[in-house]
């Protein structure tokens, strides 16, 4: 009995046996260039700033990367189905505000967390509705829903920050689990769920076929435009997750606070190679994508280095992995 080749987690194996090594390599490249850069971003930063290799700094990049973490984790599958989803950052605001309310009503944490994350589901399930219903393109149509969401999040408070004041709420967003952050334990399990999903169920392969090449997936019976309302549902469902974190963490709402992680979230996917074109990517990616992020940032803070300069240094981060892509993609 011959071993079967291994793939990276989260994405499915396609049919046939002589094609599975390669297509193992050709996909693990990428990560491993990635894993390579990142250490030796980290071993700079070890050498430039003190306190940077300690353990609190490292649990520090952890809660600092957790919220759009999160929220990276559904964008991915929503962009391997080959749905741009823009309107997450909105959605966190809305599942935020709507957390805290129901907390400020005295309901308890767990009414709380399930009414934000019926909501996240809902507002994602509304996009992936509007795009199969209406055959529009998930990006214009969440550029549109990424605009009443967010309006409707500063009519709904008047732009007044809504407190949550909850211990057990506070702990989702503040507390340790085994002496790690809870916001970052979240994040590891659902990366877990979602590599499973990616990786061995039909719906995850759909995914991949979906984003690839819709017109090909139609034709062997798969109902594309569901296939992406459905990961746009999941997309809407860890903004949610992550808006909540957020509110837990501050211990407060606050309209547009959700749409301030979607560049980070957005790079964060981008930098872990999944493609804006749909049809590739990796859950270990993203994270991947997420540490170089959260790297980045805690490192030129320990250096002191400005925001602005941060932000722009994230940016052409993001161009330069776009770049990437689109040689690799090229090449193909």
């Amino acid at each position: 009995m011959t071993a079967e080749p291994s793939t990276p987690i989260g994405r499915p194996e396609p049919a046939g046996g002589g094609g599975l090594a390669l297509i193992g390599r050709l996909a693990a490249a990428p990560l491993a260039r990635l894993a390579a850069a990142y250490l030796l971003l980290a071993a700079v930063f070890a050498i430039a700033a003190d306190h940077f290799l300690t353990t609190d700094n490292f649990l520090n990049i952890g809660r600092a990367t957790a919220v759009f973490g999160i929220a990276a984790l559904g964008l991915t599958v929503a962009l391997i189905a080959g749905a741009l989803d823009v309107s997450f950052g909105a959605v966190m605001s809305v599942c935020g505000i709507l957390a805290a309310e129901r907390i400020a009503a005295g309901d308890g944490a767990a009414a709380a967390v399930a009414v934000a994350l019926a909501v996240g589901v809902g507002l994602g399930l509304v996009n992936g509705l509007l795009t199969a219903v209406l055959r529009l393109d998930a990006l214009i149509v969440t550029l549109g829903t990424f605009s009443i969401f967010g309006g409707w999040a500063f009519l709904h408070t008047n732009g007044a920050p809504t407190p949550a004041s909850d211990d057990a709420f506070a702990r989702i967003g503040r507390g340790e689990t085994l002496g790690i952050p809870t916001p970052v334990v979240i994040m590891i399990a659902i990366a877990l769920v979602l590599a499973v999903v990616l990786r061995w169920t039909g719906f995850g392969q759909r995914c991949y076929l979906v984003g690839d090449n819709p017109r090909a997936a139609t034709l062997v019976g798969i109902r594309a435009a569901w296939v992406r309302a459905a990961a746009l549902a999941i997309s809407g469902l860890t903004a949610a997750i992550a808006g909540v974190v957020m509110v837990a963490n501050a211990g407060v709402a606050n309209a547009g606070e959700g749409e301030r992680q979607l560049l980070n979230a957005i790079a964060a996917v981008v930098i872990g190679g999944t493609a804006l074109a749909g049809g590739s990517g990796l859950i270990v990616g993203t994270l991947l994508g997420i540490a170089v992020l959260g790297t980045i940032d805690n490192g030129l803070n320990l250096l002191g280095v400005s925001s602005t300069w941060q932000d722009v240094l994230k940016g052409v981060i993001v161009v330069f992995a776009l770049v990437l892509d689109r040689i690799r993609r090229r090449d193909a």
